[in-house]
């Protein structure tokens, strides 16, 4: 967590060196903080910021996240920066900023059934499809004190403490409906028309609605120090560094905001109908009840219920960092800049998720009684679907019950001051509940990469030939703790039972003994890499530059993938589960880039790269049956996300062609005027996840006197999101614009509007012959910014 506030530059290079970390195939990007010698005498400076999004415009409050009270969407934040340097010798910065930022994102999704049946054998059929609303009111606060000192001519002491606090109120609001299909796809859905993937309504008893409402406030805190050393001689310069962070993240709707955690419930014995225009990316589901109770009041949402009052995830993650470089020139033969350093980086990780054991129940589990507390619950905001189209009509009219959870959470306190007897709910944690917090949803986490490298630049014909070339080394450790579990033999010989379809003990007790009376098991991962890289530059004239590089780089299994935790996402049919066995991705990059630079701030450049990716990490998904017999009974029907290592050898390569021009080389009238223009084809030799075919980057700057204008759009290509083609991100331009108009010498008034005109993302699908069809798809609304900067 850094704040960009205290950046001084951010430098980006294509080309692979051994002085920079090997986990960076596509290059490396540099933030270049800012040092107190950077600025001359005293300063300061101050921004006042408005914050809006484009769903909420407007003075008055309005409720979400909140269910019960209203809040401002239009939010304030500032930036303020003092900066002193005492004659080049001792230099001080201190930066201090707050932001404020309302969003709200709007989803649709499609599950659709591709198994027929013998009295069904249609191929493709919707299942269930959602909406979903999360609105967000997100708070940040960073400061950064940046000390440097110039002992002598020759040695810099300097020393940094980065802060940082995050707040993120969210609920997440869902209303799923499901045809129930799975063997009684013939009973349950009538098809109207010709087209079941746009209009059908279903029969029988199979059909429900489910309303699910997640409260959360994420408590972020950041605090990082960090110690450096420059010493200069002659031709030798010396550096060091020590760093530590350390990094925590609570969630805590109940303690922060008197929200219930979880709510969900089904409404069962219902049916529907459901029409959306055809097409493979629409999203405007009509829903029409047909019969049962009517889904506007919670009385109709009797089964099934769950609730969780408290939250309380938690990730922790300390990081620490210590390195030495040295760089000095030789001039033997041939004049040659050297530089050699030594890095050692150490990150520890924990993840706990203990509300499974705060679940609770109602003490009179009667339907008559469940039917009357969940309608006392119903929110007083309605559900929004924001510009995705959806609608549901109930039969009296009335919108869509959702959980209220500070409602809940207000019932379960008022039950504290109770007798027993007499409270609504009661603690209802299973012996499940105990073994996902204790077992299946902690970990703990290690990993150190020592590293050292050696490389050296030097020079020909006249310095107009640069040639570098270098070798990395880094050994790379990681450690797993985790339970120790005995055999299920000596489990049961110890009089405890083991469940026929979990695999772990019946009772708090027999997990106890089955997973913790052993000393807790380390997994462990070792291995070491050599990276060569190499690279050459040459000036064929002033202005016309030719580059060649080489790299070996490596890409690690990140914490979430190899060690996270299962995610069942019964809206969308998905399991996501991390692999333990993933492996490194190791490649080997070549490129090289042509670069024309041109009057008047121009550049024309063509450059080409080539990945060779040994066990390219990849995203799939297979069905549950063909993954876990135990997953498959509990969730028949679903879909198993997951990473692995693809065989053999990948080969990704790419062409980017870019250029910028100010027009005044046409004429002075256009000199305010400047473009730019990036296009990049990708292609790989298989389907490879998330590899974007084409992206074009376009934009037009014009500055005259005190205005100042900037337009840019992005657009991207179709891409796969798995390995099998299946599921693709449809193309998407999102357009952003920023404007400044500097008032007087010291005071400027800048705005931006980012993703101007709502760009919706859109995921499909399609499997074997059939039609593609819509996944889901999202509307973030644009985010409006608006400041007053003044520097003194």
């Amino acid at each position: 967590m850094i704040s960009l506030n205290s950046m001084e530059s951010i430098d980006i290079s294509r080309t692979i060196s051994a002085d920079v970390d090997a986990s960076a195939p596509a290059g490396t990007i540099n933030l270049r903080s800012k040092t107190a010698f950077d600025r001359r005498g005293t300063r300061f400076a101050a921004r006042l910021v408005v914050n809006a999004h484009s769903s909420a415009l407007t003075l008055d409050k309005t409720l979400g996240p909140d269910d019960d009270r209203g809040s401002l969407k239009v939010r304030p934040g500032f930036l303020a920066e003092f900066s002193t340097a005492v004659r080049n010798k001792y230099g001080l910065i201190i930066n201090i900023s707050e932001s404020n930022i309302y969003s709200v994102t709007h989803r649709t999704g499609l599950v659709t059934d591709y198994v027929p049946t013998a009295a069904d054998p249609r191929p493709q059929l919707p299942n269930n499809f959602y909406f979903q609303e999360q609105p967000r009111m997100n708070h940040r606060f960073a400061a950064t004190i940046r000390g440097d000192w110039r002992v002598t001519p020759r040695l810099t002491l300097g020393a940094t403490i980065n802060y940082n606090k995050t707040d993120t109120w969210s609920t997440l609001r869902k209303v799923a409906f499901s045809a129930g299909l799975g063997t009684n796809r013939a009973s349950s859905l009538n098809v109207i028309g010709n087209a079941p993937m746009y209009s059908f309504e279903t029969t029988g008893t199979t059909a429900y609605a489910q309303a699910e409402q997640r409260a959360s406030v994420l408590n972020s805190r950041y605090f990082a120090p960090q110690v450096r050393l420059e010493y200069k001689l002659r031709d030798l310069t010396l550096d060091a560094t020590v760093a530590y962070s350390d990094s925590k993240s609570v969630s805590d709707g109940y303690g922060q905001k008197g929200a219930a955690y979880f709510a969900r419930a089904n409404a069962r014995g219902i049916n529907f109908r459901s029409t959306r225009t055809p097409g493979a990316a629409t999203s405007d589901f009509t829903v029409t009840q047909l019969s049962g109770g009517d889904i506007s009041t919670g009385a109709s949402f009797n089964r099934d219920t769950t609730l969780f009052v408290e939250d309380g995830r938690k990730n922790t993650r300390k990081d620490f960092t210590a390195q030495a470089n040295a760089s000095a020139i030789t001039r033997w033969l041939l004049p040659i800049h050297w530089k050699a350093g030594l890095k050692s980086h150490q990150q520890k990780r924990t993840f706990d998720q203990p509300y499974w054991l705060k679940r609770i129940a109602y003490t009179d589990t009667s339907a008559a009684n469940i039917s009357a507390q969940n309608a006392s619950f119903k929110s007083a905001r309605d559900f929004d679907f924001g510009d995705l189209g959806g609608s549901i009509i109930t039969p009296s009219g009335g919108t869509v019950f959702m959980f209220d959870p500070a409602a809940i959470a207000r019932v379960w306190d008022e039950d504290q001051t109770r007798d027993a007897a007499d409270r609504i709910f009661r603690p209802a944690p299973t012996v499940a509940d105990y073994y996902n917090t204790n077992v299946l949803y902690h970990r703990n986490f290690r990993e150190r990469i020592d590293a050292g490298y050696l490389m050296g630049t030097t020079t020909f014909l006249d310095k107009r030939l640069t040639v570098r070339a270098g070798i990395r080394y880094e050994d790379t450790n990681v450690k797993i703790h985790e339970p120790n579990p005995r055999s299920a033999r000596e489990v049961e010989k110890e009089g405890h039972t083991i469940g026929a379809s979990t695999g772990y003990a019946t009772t708090t007790e027999g997990i106890n003994y089955q997973f913790f009376s052993l000393p807790q098991a380390t997994r462990k991962y070792d291995y070491d890499n050599f990276f060569p890289s190499a690279s050459l530059k040459y000036l064929i004239r002033p202005n016309l530059v030719f580059q060649l590089g080489y790299g070996a780089t490596i890409r690690r299994p990140n914490y979430d993938d190899l060690i996270g935790v299962i995610n069942v996402m019964s809206s969308q049919n998905r399991i996501s589960i991390p692999n333990i066995n993933l492996r490194p991705e190791k490649a080997k990059t070549f490129s090289a880039r042509l670069a024309w630079y041109l009057k008047r701030a121009g550049q024309l450049s063509v450059a080409v790269y080539q990945n060779n990716i040994d066990s390219k990490i990849q995203n799939e998904e297979v069905p549950v049956e063909s993954y876990d017999d135990v997953l498959a009974d509990q969730y028949p029907g679903y879909n198993v996300s997951t990473r692995f290592n693809s065989g053999g050898q990948v080969t990704t390569r790419s062409m980017e062609l870019s250029w910028s021009q100010n027009l005044g080389l046409i004429t002075p009238v256009l000199r305010p005027v400047s473009l730019r223009a990036n296009y990049t084809r990708t292609y790989a030799d298989t389907i490879v996840s998330n590899l974007v075919p084409h992206t074009i980057n376009a934009g037009i700057s014009y500055s005259w006197r005190a205005w100042s204008f900037n337009v840019n759009c992005n657009w991207s290509d179709d891409f796969p999101i798995v390995a099998n083609g299946e599921r693709i991100r449809r193309h998407r331009a999102q357009t952003d614009i920023s404007g400044d108009w500097r008032i007087s010498p010291r005071y400027t008034i800048s705005f931006s509007v980012r993703n101007v005109f709502d760009a919706r993302y859109v995921w499909q699908e399609k499997r074997g012959d059939n039609p593609l069809t819509l996944y889901l798809t999202d509307r973030t609304g644009s985010v409006i910014s608006l400041s007053v900067k003044g520097q003194w």
